[in-house]
């Protein structure tokens, strides 16, 4: 009677330590895959912020021509009228 004690404690011990390592095992599994999603985000947050810095650098390259076509070849800035009576002075 006694053994038959003894055993059902240690089955009982043994059944927590089971319960115990499937519980730790589940919340490693969970950590593990919410680690995955963040990196998937991260990589896609990336991803944008390349994309827009690749537009950015476009877009600074179309203002950069613009700009150099705007600029008349031969005329000074000291040249041109702004308004009537306001004219700008050389230096």
């Amino acid at each position: 009677m006694k053994k038959k004690l003894i055993k059902q404690r240690y089955d009982a011990f043994l059944f927590f330590v089971l319960v115990g390592l499937i519980l730790i095992a589940a919340i490693v599994t969970v950590q593990q895959i919410r680690i995955i999603q963040f990196n998937e985000r991260l990589s896609s947050i990336e991803d944008s912020v390349g994309r827009i810095e690749s537009g950015i650098g476009g877009l600074v390259g179309t203002v950069e021509r613009y700009e150099k076509a705007l600029d008349l070849p031969g005329v000074d800035d000291e040249k041109i009228e702004v308004g009537v009576g306001d004219r700008r002075e050389g230096k």
